[in-house]
């Protein structure tokens, strides 16, 4: 579904405004190599039923394709990106490590001689000893224990928000917070400057020097429009980064302000959308008891060079209102009481996927959530997604809008 020649057009510019062409992933082989042993360094709460799960993931982007939007399977555009030695070059080099030269230079041999499409299903499906068309007699290999890999899988490539996130017309490329999931980034870069659908015309790529812990991740980023970035400051987006960042766009002339939300150290991490998604031009849904108590920061250009200005802001909402423009926001809590708000928020609550204004998906178990959205005037999607939250994600986090409609 990628083999047409013309450019993808490249623009996000809000949260709401209608979706026309976003990435996802539908989830393969990678799902299977999650064991009782693996599951939490792979970061899943447990062990999905994968036909399920599939089946779920199917349903999403059936939604989204009646909603008119095009989809672009992360690793169909990766296998055609693949096909660039200097994207096959990026991407292996990443895949490797740590092995020791009696396995990295045969395995570096084999992967190298594989179609793009092959390549691309190893390097997220991952490799165990078995898989090997070799033999060897590496330490590695002889060490090797059980369930041990010799590339780990990728099994949260499903949750394409994370690995890059677009803002105007340039991408911010993530720093992943985790080992598990660090080689993600990497795919949407080789996507990003070798796939011809991109290539002809490279975007603009934000944060590509962030290294080390200065982490940042795409579930942290919501973009508010008109200039203006919503962040979360916290275990996967260190606050260092966002100031970064913020210069960089600053510079740039794409934004004018940064509000950085300070989230609370928790386990599992949190992103910001884990709490707080907009569903509307003036309407979020949002963990209210404990966003509305985050501490909050306004960023704005500084006199000199690449200079911020930091402000503590008092009312988290109030700043929000004021960077879409409107008077008074919508406020849609994810449940009735704190119980309920609790439960539903660690469910998914709050992670919903705008596909247009007042028009947003939502997984079917939440249904304190929706009741409260469709009371507002909110259209609801429901799915499944039983088995997909396994992976501690929700509909917002499953896709990376490449092109929504201008809201001014």
């Amino acid at each position: 579904m990628d083999t047409a020649p013309e450019l993808l057009p490249k623009l996000v510019d809000s949260e709401v405004g209608a979706l026309r062409r976003a990435l996802v992933h539908r989830p393969g082989r990678e799902l299977e190599r999650l064991t009782p042993r693996n599951r939490e360094a792979l970061l899943f709460d447990d062990l999905p039923w994968v036909e399920r799960a599939q089946d779920e993931h199917d349903a999403f982007c059936d939604v989204l394709r009646r909603e008119g939007v095009e989809l672009f399977d992360v690793q169909a555009l990766l296998g055609r990106a693949l096909d660039d030695p200097e994207a096959r070059e990026l991407v292996v080099g990443a895949t490797l490590g740590g092995l020791g030269p009696a396995l990295t230079i045969p395995l570096r041999e084999w992967l190298s001689g594989l179609p793009g499409d092959e390549l691309a299903a190893w390097c997220i499906g991952g490799i165990d000893y078995e898989d090997l068309p070799f033999h060897t007699t590496a330490l590695a290999a002889q060490a090797a224990q059980g369930s041990d890999f010799v590339v780990a899988p990728l099994p949260n490539s499903y949750f394409a928000r994370d690995p890059s996130t677009w803002v105007g017309g340039g991408v911010v490329l993530s720093a992943m917070a985790t080992a598990a999931r660090g080689r993600e980034a990497v795919h949407h870069e080789a996507i990003y400057r070798h796939h011809p659908r991109f290539r002809t015309e490279a975007p603009e790529v934000w944060a590509e020097e962030v290294a080390g812990t200065a982490t940042i991740e795409g579930g942290d980023l919501i973009v508010l429009g008109d200039g203006r970035l919503l962040m979360g400051c916290g275990d996967r987006t260190r606050a260092g980064t966002v100031e970064s960042l913020a210069a960089e766009l600053f510079s740039a002339g794409v934004l004018t302000e940064v509000l950085a939300v300070m989230l609370p150290h928790r386990t599992p991490a949190l992103h910001l959308d884990a709490v707080l998604a907009q569903v509307d031009v003036d309407a979020f849904v949002v963990y209210a008891d404990l966003v509305a108590s985050l501490p909050c920061f306004a960023l704005h250009p500084g006199r000199g060079p690449g200079a911020v200005k930091v402000t503590p802001v008092r009312d988290v909402f109030g700043a929000i209102s004021r960077a879409v423009g409107v008077d008074f926001l919508r406020l849609f809590d994810t449940g009735d009481d704190a119980l309920s708000s609790e439960r539903e928020q660690a469910s998914h609550g709050s992670n919903v996927l705008a596909v247009a204004p007042g028009r947003v998906i939502a997984y079917e178990r939440n249904v304190r959530t929706i009741s409260r959205l469709r009371e507002g005037g909110i259209d609801v999607f429901e799915i499944a997604g039983s088995e997909l939250g396994r992976g501690r994600g929700g509909p917002r986090c499953m896709c990376c809008p490449l092109e929504r409609t201008r809201m001014s």
